[in-house]
């Protein structure tokens, strides 16, 4: 086994001193409910960014998982934003036999948190994933459960499905899940025990749930690091139904860890980046998109619906059956901020609008007239 590295505490109160990184709170259900940004160096309000929710483990903080993780440098990288919440008294509620803070609704917390990002921050709220170790990883699959209209995919590190969860689960639609488990984590068994599925077990479930192929692609991992006692197998479900998957890291003798990670405590796989493999099942899916439904108090229909092709679009989106009275239409991003306006010439029924230089993302827009009111959104891939 591999001899941990020295870790001085003030050399990890200083990695810990992001200028990027900031530390927020809300009063949820009367709880004030803390987390840390982080933003990636080149963060822009103009663009759009992925967020990935990164939650600790039971007894831990978000100030550990984000130092022990090491998520903040892959996402520098892949340009994306992570959060790092705290759970009440150092633990989520999720659903585990002996009810963390059972009291407490973390559900409803994560999806306050994922708006409070989306109010505060340029957030594609198409790309918000969960992750986290242990207890963590427990409250991603419940979040995979029940907040899959938020939660685009979830990774879950050393955190199985409790049986509850397992047993209560419905969803609306297959959710894309990445798991990474050692065979010998003496925390949270491999195999299961009361009250806790077995890895292969959870993973089933969702197979079926996600209608997968039931006989995985199974790969082994080269062993890059041959000191570090332990060995990868990586078995891929999919492609499942609306291209989801289930991918598992099956970790041959390791232990209650993060792979890859530099502070290493116990068996820790050296082979695959935890983080980074996060990221990258991660960024292949997104929730589907479907535009909410019009309001009678707001959209009048005419017989001659303005139609909006393609959409999603890339650059060029084209408007038809433009009634003559409206001239021009109004462009905005999701936090209501104006983004320029598009006359248009009153012979025209018809016109194309380019939007290359916008982000991908979500957007509104709008036109109104004394007879008509015209609202839609518009996603750019």
């Amino acid at each position: 086994m591999r001899t941990p590295k020295a870790i001085v505490v003030c050399v990890m109160l200083l990695q810990l001193s992001y200028s990027n990184a900031q530390t927020f709170s809300f009063d949820h259900n009367s709880v004030s409910r803390s987390y840390i940004v982080h933003l990636p160096p080149s963060y822009s309000d103009s663009n759009s960014y992925p967020l990935i929710i990164n939650m600790h483990g039971y007894g831990s903080d978000a100030i550990q998982e984000q130092f022990y993780a090491e998520m903040d440098a892959v996402a520098d990288t892949a340009n994306f934003i992570v959060v790092y919440p705290n759970g009440v008294s150092n633990s989520w509620n999720s659903g585990q036999t002996w009810s963390y803070n059972p009291g407490i609704n973390d559900v409803t917390f994560i999806s306050a948190l994922i708006d409070t990002m989306a109010k505060n921050y340029s957030i594609d709220t198409l790309m918000v994933y969960a992750c986290g170790m242990s207890n963590g990883g427990y409250m991603s699959y419940r979040l995979a459960c029940e907040l899959e209209n938020k939660i685009a995919a979830i990774a879950s590190v050393t955190g199985v499905m409790s049986d509850s969860v397992y047993n209560a689960c419905q969803t609306d639609r297959p959710v894309p899940i990445l798991h990474m488990h050692g065979t010998a984590d003496p925390t949270v068994a491999y195999n299961g025990t009361f009250g806790n599925t077995a890895v292969e077990t959870g993973i089933a479930w969702w197979v079926q749930n996600n209608n997968c192929p039931s006989t995985p692609d199974t790969t082994i991992i080269p062993d890059i690091d041959t000191l570090d006692g332990s060995t990868v197998e990586k078995y891929y479900y999919g492609p499942c139904d609306d291209s989801t998957e289930v991918v598992l890291f099956k970790i041959i003798g390791g232990e209650h860890t993060w792979p890859g990670v530099s502070y290493i405590i116990a068996v820790t796989n050296q082979d695959i980046d935890g983080s980074g493999e996060a990221w990258l099942f991660f960024k292949k899916h997104k929730l589907p998109y479907t535009p909410p439904p019009a309001s009678s108090s707001d959209l009048t229909r005419r017989k001659e619906e303005i139609r909006v092709y393609p959409n999603p679009f890339t650059d060029i989106v084209t408007l038809m059956n433009i009634p003559k009275d409206i001239e021009t239409f109004q462009l905005y991003d999701l936090l209501g901020k104006s983004l320029g306006s598009i006359k248009v010439e009153t012979t025209n029924t018809k016109i194309q609008i380019n939007l290359a230089d916008i982000p991908r993302g979500t957007y509104l827009i709008k036109a109104v007239s004394k007879q008509y009111t015209y609202k839609s959104l518009l996603v750019k891939l």
